[in-house]
């Protein structure tokens, strides 16, 4: 589900879809896919044992406090926000839909895959609903030596040389650029690899235009509602 579409380009909810409900919650997944999303990205932590869905490494951005979220009690998050794990999440992925699980933390690695691979067994999901990404590509390698049939996309905030080739050489089926490096030589390069190429963060009609006309794979967008109603009226 998430190798080369050939031009169409899909929508993803962004921290689940984050524009009208808070990051990373159930309740942004359910709008996103309400609204039209091909897909949803989370992001996830290990926090006390748990999967956890949450976006920032410091607890300034949710308690006002300084430190690292990995380090504060997951009750205490939940006191001022709902903090939902991966496994919640995975339940609301209908057969035609996809999530992308970026993992944000090493210590989570483990328990992600573990955790796909069960509801895979399960026929709660497949393999080709799921894609991990990472900015840590080590991760990623590990996850494809783990489990061949994990699809991976690195994340990357600049353009290296030759990002084609070191994510085929990496096993990667995507890339996942930011939306303020990458080039039309890029998105072409990457599709003659077999590489799809997904773009974060899109919130704007110029950048809609623009990638519309580089035929990228798919988006990653905050308000899902507002992308499918621009696209509509194209």
């Amino acid at each position: 589900m998430w190798s080369l579409t050939r031009g169409k380009m899909r929508a993803i909810g962004h921290r689940g879809c984050r524009g009208p409900h808070q990051e990373n919650s159930l309740q942004a997944i359910q709008w996103a896919f309400d609204n039209g999303a091909w897909a949803v990205e989370v992001d996830v932590w290990l926090i006390e044992g748990e999967l956890a869905l949450i976006h920032d490494r410091r607890a300034q951005a949710y308690l006002g406090a300084t430190g690292f979220v990995k380090n504060v009690p997951i009750a205490k998050l939940r006191d001022v926000m709902e903090v939902p794990t991966l496994s919640d999440a995975l339940h609301f992925i209908p057969p035609d839909k996809a999530i992308n699980v970026e993992i944000k933390d090493p210590d989570a690695l483990e328990g992600c895959l573990n955790l796909v691979k069960r509801y895979v067994e399960l026929g709660h999901i497949r393999w080709e609903q799921v894609l991990f990404s990472s900015f840590d590509h080590r991760i990623l390698a590990d996850i494809k030596q783990r489990n061949d049939l994990a699809q991976i996309a690195p994340l990357f905030g600049d353009i290296p040389m030759q990002i084609y080739g070191y994510a085929s050489r990496l096993g990667a089926v995507a890339i996942n650029m930011d939306v303020n490096c990458l080039d039309r030589e890029t998105v072409e390069q990457a599709h003659a690899h077999g590489l799809a190429v997904y773009v974060y963060t899109v919130d704007c009609a110029i950048d809609v235009d623009m990638l519309t006309g580089w035929e990228v794979d798919g988006v990653f967008v905050d308000d899902v509602a507002w992308y499918m109603g621009y696209r509509h009226e194209e």
